[in-house]
């Protein structure tokens, strides 16, 4: 386990030093890319300052930051779905300000400990700061997640999310080597850092642990747009424990390496919607999930799985508006 967390950190260090060095890089303007950008693109009219994000997926199993959930990974159908309300509060050449609400919630048909249906709700406010000469988008939200299907509230927490969009950079570094890589949206790079409050996002302790990812989104666009447009991205992050966010048990001390999750989606917009009822797309995801042993003793305490190798199928719909 010690060699697994060495490894992990050396990664996390390397990437963290690829992320800073390419931020300093001002030769792009920010545009959100996909299914973690904080702040989509508005278009219920051409100078609207209002967005309005949902999205509905079928999935087979739901871990929140590899930790597991029980008899959700069981068995049965999981629905989730995700809505965001955006308003942008101020405009500037080189400052942007969106405050926004947003929910997520997971339904199932199999019970745990005799409650099944609505078995999450995670409603967020919070407010993005973007800044268009620095390709950044900084988003601060606070955070509740309550077992609905228990009638209880069992975590709190403020988020950091910093997010870099470097697709012009390495499209102006490919062509100034001399080639090009058609279709391709950089890396997406983004860390993000989660603070507890009150409760536990593992409900082992009360408040206290904080959780830090690193994470890219490198897509490419394999089919133009006068064939079938289809973009193929690889999400890929690492989730770690800077204090105490993955026990096992009351007073267990908690491992730096959480987990290791690799994707693969397919995306396709649904170009014959007029862009007057929205910007639609559908995608198709597969994840492999691998946690550390930490998790996975958790993971066989909830009555989950033994395995430290999970995979996870996506299918989904989103729109903006």
């Amino acid at each position: 386990m010690q060699h697994h967390c060495r490894l992990f950190f050396t990664c996390l260090l390397t990437s963290l030093l690829f992320i800073t060095s390419i931020t300093n890089a001002q030769n792009t303007q920010y545009q959100p890319e996909g299914p973690i950008a904080p702040v989509p693109a508005p278009i219920f009219t051409d100078n609207s300052k209002w967005t309005v994000e949902v999205d509905g997926a079928l999935t087979t199993a739901y871990w929140f930051r590899g930790i597991s959930q029980r008899s959700q990974n069981q068995n049965g159908v999981i629905i989730q779905t995700y809505n965001y309300v955006g308003l942008e509060v101020f405009e500037s050449d080189s400052l942007r300000l969106v405050a926004h609400a947003e929910t997520w919630n997971d339904f199932t048909t199999v019970n745990r400990e005799g409650d099944g249906g609505w078995y999450e709700s995670d409603p967020s406010l919070g407010i993005t700061t973007l800044l268009p000469d620095y390709n950044l988008a900084i988003d601060v939200s606070y955070l509740w997640l309550i077992a609905v299907a228990q009638g209880r509230e069992f975590d709190q927490e403020i988020d950091v999310l910093v997010e870099y969009n470097d697709e012009k950079f390495w499209n102006n570094l490919t062509e100034s080597m001399g080639f090009k890589i058609a279709g391709f949206e950089g890396f997406q790079p983004h860390i993000l850092f989660a603070f507890e409050t009150s409760g536990a996002a593992d409900e082992v302790g009360d408040g206290g642990g904080i959780y830090f990812e690193f994470g890219i989104d490198p897509t490419i666009q394999i089919l133009p747009e006068d064939i079938f447009e289809l973009y193929l991205s690889f999400p890929t992050r690492v989730g770690n424990s800077l204090n105490n966010y993955f026990q096992a048990r009351e007073g267990a001390s908690s491992d730096l390496f959480g987990f290791f999750e690799a994707g693969l989606q397919l995306s396709a917009p649904l170009n014959g919607i007029g862009p007057e009822y929205g910007d639609w797309a559908v995608y198709g995801r597969f994840d492999l999930l691998l946690l550390s042993d930490q998790l996975r003793e958790l993971s066989r305490e909830m009555g989950t799985s033994d395995d430290s190798l999970q995979f996870i199928g996506t299918v989904g719909i989103n729109a903006t508006f």
